[in-house]
């Protein structure tokens, strides 16, 4: 399953929380893989800059360091922080 709740706080701020989940499985390999789980979080701000619309932004992933795996028993996602400048012209 997968979840996106998505709210703006006003004053440009705009947020949002994801969640994911992946049930037990078995690759095409033959490796079983444990369920997965995986929060992610986005809090962003849009503002003018020199006349154009502008955000930044920071991205959490894997918020809760759930340690889990990713189809394969060696592919772990930990956490990621990200930051994003977008600028409209």
């Amino acid at each position: 399953w997968s979840l996106l709740l998505s709210h703006a706080f006003g004053g440009g701020w705009r947020g949002s929380l994801a969640g994911y989940y992946t049930k037990p499985l078995e690759t095409l390999g033959g490796h079983p893989v444990p369920a997965y789980r995986r929060w992610d979080m986005r809090l962003g701000r849009e503002f003018r800059f020199a006349g154009h619309d502008a955000e930044a932004a920071l991205v959490v992933q894997n918020a809760d360091r759930s340690h889990d795996r990713e189809f394969y028993r060696d592919n772990a996602f930990g956490r990621r922080i990200l930051a994003s400048l977008r600028f409209d012209f």
